[in-house]
């Protein structure tokens, strides 16, 4: 089921998201989303870099991450967003059924979650959590969210904090957890709920899901400095990795 490939440091799943299954046997796996964004800040973020760097499943989330590989290793690996992970691990947890925690968003947006869950994937047995809106988590406040996860005792966690909250909070706290899959996946909880508008088939065809999310959120325009060195970066730390 594993097929792996390393971008300088950083263990690429290369394989449909298909592949990815759910049964009694399996040890626990944490799924994380790598884009050039990310990318460049994790450089200088230790704990974001290493909670990418311990993923189980680090899948490439950016379109012009495709170029990493290309660059390095002369391999095309196929995008799979955050949200395509989750709306598989949904299917996936319908058709058992299995049992699905959502972690993070507002109260609003987990409530949206839950009724659009209720008619789409009525199988599935729900769990929501709203954690304080704060930049680092106390340990009152992480000790408070494991207890409330692992009394419901989901097959799947659905982490949404916003990166690199979430993965740092997934790395550091995965170990207290009774969960077989835990899935950081942002911005993929308001896309399911509907509070945002998410990119429709014909700009994921034609690899413009980032005009139309800056079209929609003038903000991100932020990132782009770090997509323009992204390329730069990553043959830079090739060399760097290859001379040591």
């Amino acid at each position: 089921m594993q097929n792996i490939i390393n971008i300088n440091g950083y263990n690429l799943y290369d394989n449909d998201i298909k592949n990815l299954t759910i049964d009694d046997s399996m040890h626990q796996l944490v799924i994380n989303t790598i884009n050039p964004n990310s990318y460049v800040l994790a450089r200088s973020d230790v704990k974001f870099r290493k909670a990418l760097m311990n993923s189980d499943f680090l899948i490439m989330d950016g379109q012009y991450f495709v170029f990493a590989p290309l660059l390095l290793k002369f391999r095309w690996v196929k995008k799979i967003s955050g949200s395509m992970a989750m709306y598989h691990l949904l299917s996936l947890s319908n058709s058992k059924p299995l049992r699905v925690f959502f972690l993070g968003g507002s109260d609003v947006t987990l409530l949206k979650i839950k009724q659009r869950l209720k008619n789409e994937y009525p199988n599935i047995e729900l769990c929501v959590f709203s954690p304080p809106f704060v930049n680092t988590f106390s340990e009152t406040e992480s000790v408070k969210m494991r207890d409330v996860i692992n009394n419901f005792c989901p097959d799947i966690l659905f982490v949404g904090l916003t990166a690199p909250k979430q993965e740092i909070w997934a790395n550091e706290n995965y170990k207290h957890l009774n969960v077989k899959i835990i899935c950081c996946v942002g911005a993929a909880f308001d896309w399911l709920a509907n509070t945002r508008k998410q990119p429709g088939k014909i700009w994921v065809k034609f690899g413009l899901e980032w005009l139309h999310r800056t079209i929609h959120r003038p903000e991100i325009l932020k990132r782009y400095p770090d997509y323009l060195s992204f390329f730069f970066l990553v043959i830079w730390d090739s060399f760097k990795k290859n001379q040591n």
